[in-house]
Parts: structure tokens; C-alpha cells; sequence
């Protein structure tokens, strides 16, 4: 199979611009032990333009949820202002290490697997399967424009929680004006020897 590594994985800052579509990146993972959720910042860079929203991702169940969201950060007069707010709500947690995925031998399959909608371009859907020890561990499933596109991923160790990791996923979608980057964290259980890239 084909495997895929990220070696290295940038996180940006933007400000917000005006488009009609745009990139959406997540990024500064902590952890809350008192209910084993695991929190990071997501900037969309979407027509609206909203200021950073602060979302959290259950370690039990791999659910999603908003806990700052963009309409509580534009009630306020400028994006820094919902970035202090943010670190309010988020003092004391721990923060994720990111480590290799190479070193803890993890690897990613991806294949396509359906073309979905009527629309054009049509979106396509692929699954992402997750190795380790060349041992399935866990399935991701995630879409996108063209058969031929990067996905590339990144792995952030939880403390505490050694059983299981953080992979975000990062790959091109909203075909429409020829492509953004979208960026997803999931939960996946695996082990990890917490090595750093």
C-alpha cells in the first residue's frame, strides 16, 4: 500500500480576508483531563471571515464541539481581543507534543473510494487508513478534488493519555475556486513513545 508520512508539520497564523472561500487551519492543542477533551484554535478563512474560534474534540468519543464561537468573537472590536479570550478559557490545560510519525511507526494509507454529489467539480471520498507496526489501528474518512492530491498528516502526543494520539489530516477541498486546504483532528488509538519530529 501507499504510505504517506508528514515529517513536518507548520502551523500559520492568518488574519482574515474578505473571499468568497478560504483555508480553514487548526492548531495550539491542549488538553483537559476533567473531561478528557483535547482543545485547539481553528481560523477559517471562509467568506465570513471569522475571528479565531475555540473548539474542543472528545478523546472518548471523537466528537467536535464549539466552545468559543465566531459569533461570540465578532461581538468584540478586534480578532486579538477573541485570542485573549480564548487563553482565558484555556489556562491550566496541558499542551499536545507533537511527535514523528515515522519514529513511533505509524503509517497512512489513502484511497479513493467514491465520487459524491452531482455538483461540478465533483467532490470525491476517500478513506485513510491508519497503521501501526503495520497493524490497522483506525480508518479516517475525509473527501476532496482530485484523485492525484497531497494529504499529509501530523501526529500530537496527549499526556497522560499514551494509548492514544491527535492526527490532524490536512488536504484540499471547496473545489469550486480550484482548491483550499482544510485541516480535521481525530482521535486515534494507538500507542506512542512521545518522540518529537
Amino acid at each position: 500500500y501507499k504510505t504517506l508520512f508528514l515529517s513536518a508539520f507548520v502551523v500559520l497564523s492568518h488574519s482574515a480576508s474578505a473571499t468568497v472561500g478560504g483555508p480553514t487551519y487548526v492548531h495550539s492543542f491542549t488538553y483537559n483531563p476533567a473531561n478528557e477533551s483535547v482543545y485547539f484554535i481553528e481560523n477559517s478563512m471562509n467568506g465570513r471571515g471569522c475571528p479565531p474560534e475555540l473548539k474542543k474534540i472528545s478523546l472518548n468519543t471523537n466528537k467536535v464541539e464549539t466552545v468559543y464561537s465566531c459569533d461570540e468573537g465578532e461581538k468584540l472590536t478586534d480578532f486579538n481581543q477573541a485570542a485573549v479570550e480564548i487563553k482565558k478559557l484555556t489556562t491550566g490545560f496541558k499542551p499536545l507534543t507533537q511527535i514523528s510519525l515515522p519514529d513511533n511507526k505509524i503509517e497512512i494509507d489513502v484511497n479513493f473510494t467514491r465520487n459524491i454529489g452531482t455538483d461540478y467539480p465533483e467532490m470525491k471520498e476517500f478513506k485513510a487508513t491508519v497503521y501501526q507496526n503495520k497493524k490497522e489501528v483506525s480508518e479516517i474518512p475525509t473527501s476532496g478534488c482530485k484523485l492525484d492530491q497531497p494529504f499529509t498528516f501530523a501526529g500530537y502526543a496527549i499526556p497522560g493519555y499514551n494509548a492514544k494520539i491527535i492526527l490532524v489530516s490536512s488536504t484540499i477541498k471547496d473545489c469550486f475556486e480550484g482548491g483550499y486546504i482544510d485541516e480535521n483532528p481525530f482521535v486515534i488509538n494507538c500507542m506512542n513513545q512521545n518522540k518529537p519530529i
